[in-house]
């Protein structure tokens, strides 16, 4: 791996698995403060993005899924409005394994995000969460940390989601609240469940399981309170498994406002 691949450390996951446990329930309590029907622009439900830029052909990624897959279940358990985006990014491909789930425009979003913190470069696996704090995305306390701060803030909009199939077209309707000029809605169709049988590359022989592994990633400029857009699902992708996160990012500063998900029906 080159300069910008961060090896992980098992025994700091393993030493901390008990503080990443207890950190999340003790939120639980308050976060119920939060997660509630929508009142008023002043008390929005927080929320917690968080966008996981990771490789099958990385040595150093594996331990981040299972970080992932982890806070996932977790946040499921205690009903926390945790949203995970796994982009694989396309810049290790050459190292001997194609990452069939990698795209050029992941590894771009990724590099937006090193532009816009001054970074020289981008390196995997990367953790951001709700556009602002990135850090080495198998570190589960610093993960565990970024969360629990985030849901301690109520959001400053929020975002209602519906989908319907129309005609053999899967539409996605959306509403949204406290909605500004600068804001983009940001859509993301996952799928869970997914794992890999790598044949080559660092990860040779390693079956790989993955979370919420981002499929389609489409933006709204400019978006008005409420509108429709139309999903583009391939054949191959398993409805039962897929879902929509959406979520309203600052264009200048790239902080989130708002997130919500939605399963498919």
């Amino acid at each position: 791996m080159n300069l910008y691949v961060i090896a992980s450390d098992r025994r700091e996951r393993s030493n901390l698995s008990w503080i990443a446990s207890s950190s999340l329930s003790l939120l639980l309590a308050m976060t119920v403060l939060f997660v509630s029907q929508i009142a008023n622009a002043e008390n929005y439900p927080a929320f917690a993005v968080i966008e996981l830029f990771t490789s099958e052909g990385c040595s150093s990624c594996p331990p981040a899924d299972d970080v992932a897959i982890e806070l996932r279940q977790r946040a499921q358990k205690e009903r926390l409005p945790v949203y995970i985006l796994d982009f694989h990014v396309d810049y290790w491909n050459y190292l001997g394994w194609t990452d069939r789930f990698s795209k050029p425009e992941y590894s771009q979003r990724q590099r937006y995000y090193a532009s816009k913190n001054h970074q020289s470069g981008v390196y995997t696996p990367q953790a951001i969460v709700n556009g602002g704090k990135d850090f080495i995305a198998s570190r589960q306390s610093l993960l565990d940390q970024a969360v629990a701060e985030s849901l301690k803030q109520p959001a400053k909009g929020a975002i209602q989601l519906q989908i319907t199939e129309e005609d053999g077209e899967w539409i996605l309707s959306y509403e949204l609240f406290n909605v500004t000029a600068e804001d983009v809605l940001q859509i993301a169709v996952v799928e869970d469940h997914l794992q890999s049988n790598v044949a080559r590359g660092e990860n040779a022989g390693r079956i790989l399981p993955h979370v919420n592994v981002v499929r389609l990633f489409q933006s709204v400029f400019d978006p008005e309170a409420s509108g429709r857009v139309s999903l583009a699902i391939e054949p191959d992708w398993k409805k039962e498994n897929l879902s929509v996160i959406a979520f309203l990012q600052n264009s200048k500063d790239f902080s989130h406002s708002a997130a919500r998900a939605i399963q498919f029906p």
